[in-house]
């Protein structure tokens, strides 16, 4: 069971974090916003259509990551720490409130990877 949770929450982080590149991208093609830029309407933080394509892109990798077998230690431990990284980049990249929410379970799952060593 220990190992379907970290999966389960990495997934949904990186769903989160793909959601929120979308809405990034997707304001900042509504307001003219190439990279990253204040939201007019101050709701999601800085968005941008560059930056929200590079959330999707990260959070795809989380969701790689996330459903990703280790075997070794030493794998799961870089696992854990990537996916806590991209995490982290995915939320500055995304919209705040969404990229906010993935990178919060981002940081769970790689905290129990890390105490429980189960991938």
């Amino acid at each position: 069971m220990s190992r379907s949770i970290p999966r389960t929450l990495g997934t949904t982080g990186g769903a989160f974090i793909l959601a929120s590149g979308i809405v990034s991208a997707w304001f900042g093609w509504r307001n003219d916003l190439l990279i990253y830029e204040p939201d007019p309407g101050g709701r999601f933080g800085h968005i941008g259509i560059t930056t929200g394509i590079a959330a999707v892109v990260i959070g795809v990798a989380i969701i790689v990551l996330a459903v990703r077998r280790c075997e070794s230690r030493r794998g799961k431990l870089i696992s854990a720490v990537i996916l806590m990284a991209l995490g982290h980049a995915g939320a500055i990249t995304g919209a705040l409130i969404i990229g906010t929410a993935g990178m919060i379970l981002c940081y769970v799952a790689g905290i129990w990877l890390i105490i429980k060593r189960g991938c």
